[in-house]
């Protein structure tokens, strides 16, 4: 409600994606016309870097684990083929500890907890993690854009993830993407791609161009655009 007012005395909205913009409209019967996307640039955590051809047995989780972001799906898919969580670590990086449910999934799905791994810290250490990680995994249910898939990729981590319109119009890439509702997809297609050498050089490689599409450059230039036609 304090949106729909909000809106009212709005004279433009800028949409991080073409999924915002549908829900604006859609939700707040918004008029399209006082509406535009423009994308954000791909975060950059350190402009000095070597991408690493060589990984590790990581498969990587970024941000928070709550509600949307569809952890304990997850919990549930990895349980389907216990094996994987034998040969990597599932390394969870963000602010948040872990919660009495996750200890109770990791116990009740009999995962092999030694390789589930709840860590936090700074840009330098997230920035390791992108470059050694042998993928990241983001399983979000929902997102408006989401920028840790963009941000793996511009490190060189090749990404698995749902197939939410917001997210896959992030990335360009409905290959690799599973339904976020399903355990069996979610897991069938993370072991087609860490099982793989061809895809994950095909992950990686696509990912390293696409990112190229979103700079700070492209960003501003659309900025300034819009704003001159609204003034």
């Amino acid at each position: 409600r304090p949106k729909e007012l909000f809106l009212k005395n709005v004279d433009h909205v800028i949409c991080s994606s073409k999924k915002t913009q549908d829900d604006l409209v859609n939700f707040y019967n918004f008029d399209l016309k006082k509406t535009s996307v423009i994308y954000q640039s791909a975060p950059t955590l350190q402009k000095r870097f070597q991408i690493k051809d060589k990984k590790e047995n990581i498969l990587l989780f970024v941000g928070s684990r709550l509600k949307y972001k569809n952890f304990e799906k997850l919990l549930e898919a990895f349980s389907l083929k216990k094996e994987i969580l034998r040969e990597f670590r599932l390394v969870c990086f963000g602010s948040e500890k872990i919660s009495a449910k996750e200890k109770f999934l990791i116990k009740k799905y009999n995962l092999n907890e030694k390789n589930i791994q709840f860590d936090f810290g700074d840009d330098h250490k997230l920035l390791n993690y992108y470059l050694n990680s042998t993928a990241l995994l983001y399983p979000s249910l929902n997102e408006g854009f989401g920028f840790p898939p963009l941000e793996a990729m511009t490190y060189g981590c090749p990404v698995i993830t749902s197939n939410n319109k917001a997210i896959i119009e992030a990335t360009g890439l409905s290959k690799f993407t599973f339904d976020p509702e399903d355990p069996n997809e979610i897991i069938n297609v993370i072991d087609e791609v860490i099982a793989s050498k061809e895809n994950l050089m095909f992950l990686k490689n696509y990912g390293i161009e696409r990112v190229k599409q979103f700079n700070s450059e492209i960003m501003v230039k659309n900025l300034k655009k819009t704003y001159k036609m609204i003034i």
